[in-house]
């Protein structure tokens, strides 16, 4: 049945009143009752109007009552019958709106069969599979086969995993041993003393050691404070003293 549905506030504060906000939001976001489709809105200040395609007046009245008018205040919606076979000008909107209401009605009934007909094969297909496996087994031991293989391969894949950062710590330990080694290496050479264990002055220089000779003079071995030191000169003092003793005549 083709209804319109006109709204009056009582005092408007906007051109595009507030309950037809609403009810554009209510047709756009499809939260409208399925058994009724509004098929044009016009907004016109304080008295704006609709058209749906309803049941009935009583339904569309108490529905518009019910969702509007706790929306804007003062608001009065009255629904009315009309005459569409003496309508003019919105015959071909109808049309066109209807044929697209059918065709997706259409398409609702048919996924929903194509739905129910997809279950009841999947539930034989099941059932025969069922059947099958208990007289042969064959796919609870396909299961089993693969449930093990499955678990083998993520044992080697842990074991490899395992191995590659053993390698990678063993490694990284290695390289940081011997540039442990090498900074203590450095560090010991640097901080040993040069002659025995004695830190000795930078300038410093050491000094050949003089033998003693045939003609060195006694004051300069007494000087050392050694009574062999003084012995030893005083003999190398006589033989030099004496040629011929040194050869036996």
């Amino acid at each position: 049945m083709l209804l319109l549905a006109t709204h009056r506030v009582e005092t408007a504060t906007a051109r595009v009143p507030l309950s037809m906000m609403v009810l554009m939001d209510y047709i756009k976001s499809h939260r409208l009752p399925e058994h009724m489709k509004c098929r044009a809105v016009l907004p016109c200040g304080d008295v704006s109007m609709s058209v749906w395609d309803a049941p009935g007046v009583d339904a569309l009245q108490e529905w518009m009552d019910l969702n509007l008018a706790i929306v804007e205040p003062g608001l009065v919606t009255t629904c009315h019958e009309v005459a569409e076979e003496f309508s003019y000008g919105v015959s071909g909107l109808l049309a066109s709106a209807r044929t697209a209401d059918r065709m997706a009605a259409s398409s609702r009934a048919a996924m929903e069969r194509l739905s129910t007909a997809s279950g009841r094969a999947s539930e034989s297909l099941y059932k025969q599979l069922e059947d099958f496996d208990n007289r042969t087994n064959m796919l609870t031991a396909s299961e089993q086969a693969y449930q093990n293989m499955k678990a083998r391969t993520n044992e080697f894949l842990e074991h490899e995993r395992v191995a590659s950062l053993t390698a990678a710590a063993s490694k990284n330990l290695s390289w940081f041993g011997s540039k442990v080694r090498s900074a203590i290496s450095s560090a010991v050479e640097a901080s040993e003393p040069a002659h025995g264990g004695v830190r000795l002055p930078s300038d410093y220089s050491p000094q050949p050691v003089q033998q003693p000779t045939a003609n060195m003079p006694l004051s300069g071995l007494s000087d050392a404070g050694s009574e062999d030191a003084f012995e030893y000169g005083r003999t190398a003092y006589g033989a030099a003293a004496q040629p011929g003793a040194a050869s036996g005549g």
